[in-house]
Parts: structure tokens; C-alpha cells; sequence
């Protein structure tokens, strides 16, 4: 019962916690692979990947707060709610319903 319980604990603190921090390491070794590939000219440089990186992954986040917002941490919708000036949490989920059934339960729980 004991090794049950620390294999338990051992999986909530490592392996969960693990998701940002793999997701971290992706985008950075994706950054990596897409500089070195500038500098050694075998592609060019596209104008404002910054900004079109920024805007896609927003729009991700959006989308996922919207569409599925059980799937969203508390510190994304936070995030969500100073992007849109509160208008995030005053979403009438209800109007989406017409197109995705059930949104407005799934945001209750």
C-alpha cells in the first residue's frame, strides 16, 4: 500500500508537471532547429515569426477557451480575461451551442 501511494505521488508531482515543462523544451529546440537552418541558408528568414508565432498560439488558446474550456487552466483563462478586457468571461457559450452541443455544461464544470 505504501510504494502505491508514493508511485502515486511520485506521478502527480513529476509527470504531470512534466507537460509545460516538455512543452517548454519543444518550442525551444523548434527555435533552435529553425535558426540554425537560417544560418546555414538552407531556408530564409520569414518576416515577423515572432509576432506570427504569438498570433497562432493565441489564437490556439482562444479557440480551446471557447470551443473546450474544461480543457483550460485557470492561469489561461486569466490570461484570456486581461486579453479581451473581461469580455472572456462574459462570453455567452450558449450562441455556440447551435454549432458545438454542450459547451456551456462543459464551461460550468
Amino acid at each position: 500500500v505504501m510504494n502505491a501511494e508514493f508511485g502515486k505521488q511520485w506521478y502527480q508531482r513529476r509527470v504531470r508537471a512534466s507537460g509545460p515543462i516538455a512543452l517548454y523544451f519543444f518550442c525551444r529546440a523548434f527555435q533552435c532547429v529553425y535558426k540554425k537552418l537560417i544560418q546555414d541558408e538552407i531556408i530564409r528568414e520569414i518576416p515577423y515569426d515572432v509576432l506570427l508565432l504569438f498570433t497562432v498560439s493565441t489564437a490556439i488558446t482562444i479557440h480551446t477557451g471557447v470551443c473546450e474550456p474544461h480543457l483550460m487552466r485557470p492561469s489561461y483563462t486569466t490570461f484570456l480575461n486581461y486579453l479581451t478586457d473581461e469580455r472572456y468571461r462574459k462570453l455567452d457559450r450558449k450562441l455556440i451551442n447551435v454549432v458545438m452541443k454542450n459547451v456551456d455544461k462543459a464551461a460550468k464544470t
